[in-house]
């Protein structure tokens, strides 16, 4: 037991003694990196924080922040706060005394994990950078329609709403041997030569759009022959 307790005190202090030497080696998206610890590769998945997949508006701008925030081989410092289920080291990422977790959000290129707020050392900070974020309209904050990350994980998207047309008041006149004047234009009487022309064109459209039956008697250009 002993010796277990000793192996056990001595993996927490090397996780914590290596604290400042983690070497990143990619980012993967908004919220995870690989980094490397002397010769072993680590997971780790940013704590606090819930960046846009890169399948949805916004993922790929919050990636490409974190790459430029973390280049490759970055030195950085971690600070574990928990491992998830897939066996990710959850953690507070800070380069110098810039805190990457707090960044993201203060940009808008993340968002506040609320599940898992509990665990994370001033969440009210993570809370109010949110808020001024929101309210300025800034990276994912400024995606329409917008879908936090955890809803696009479960499959929720945008309600595409599909206009329905509206029918034409107006429709083309399906008779060819009208004058060209129907195709959009306006027909006056001087566009006829008999009255039985102009006549077509208003049993073709009875609303007489044309204004071709000036006292509404259902007769068009009375004074044509």
């Amino acid at each position: 037991m002993k010796i277990i307790s000793i192996l056990s005190l001595l993996s927490v202090f090397s996780f914590a003694s290596s604290a400042l030497g983690f070497e990143v080696l990619s980012v993967g998206d908004g919220d995870t990196i690989t980094v490397k610890q002397d010769t072993q590769k680590i997971i780790i998945r940013l704590a606090c924080i819930d960046a846009p997949e890169s399948s949805q508006p916004g993922g790929t701008a919050s990636t490409n922040r974190l790459k430029q925030l973390l280049p490759v081989g970055t030195v950085i410092q971690v600070n574990k706060v928990d491992s998830d289920k897939y066996g990710r080291t959850v953690a507070i990422v800070n380069k110098g005394n810039l805190n990457i977790n707090l960044t993201l959000v203060q940009e808008g290129q993340a968002v506040v994990y609320k599940e898992f707020l509990s665990k994370c050392p001033d969440g009210q900070k993570y809370l109010e950078l949110e808020k001024k974020a929101k309210e300025r309209k800034i990276g994912f904050w400024a995606v329409k329609d917008l879908i936090m990350p955890w809803e696009w994980r479960s499959g929720i998207r945008p309600v595409r709403v599909v206009p329905i047309p509206v029918e034409d008041l107006n429709p083309a006149p399906r008779n060819p041997n009208l004058p060209s004047c129907t195709n959009g234009g306006d027909c006056n009487c001087s566009d006829f030569k008999t009255q039985a022309q102009a006549q077509r064109v208003l049993d073709t459209f009875p609303n007489d759009p044309h204004g071709l039956d000036r006292d509404n008697n259902g007769v068009a250009c009375e004074s044509l022959p």
